[in-house]
């Protein structure tokens, strides 16, 4: 588990690095940067919010499934 921590961590650390390095080389204006940089950063969080909904689903229904009384 903890690789598969380090592996997802360094993915998003280059994504973030290569998304940075593109939008400040790319010749475009500062308000058209501006609005890129804050589209994008709507984006991220928007997708870390439905990661952690579907992950807060996931683990009720795992304390659910927990509580239900075992069979012999």
């Amino acid at each position: 588990m903890k690789g598969l921590f380090w592996l997802l961590a360094g993915f998003v650390t280059g994504a973030a690095v290569a998304g940075l390095v593109t939008i400040f080389l790319v010749p475009r204006s500062g308000e058209a940067t501006r609005d890129l940089i804050k589209e994008r950063i709507e984006y991220v969080v928007e997708q870390g919010q439905q990661a952690a909904e579907a992950r807060q689903r996931q683990l009720g229904y795992e304390f659910e499934a927990l509580k239900q009384p075992r069979r012999a």
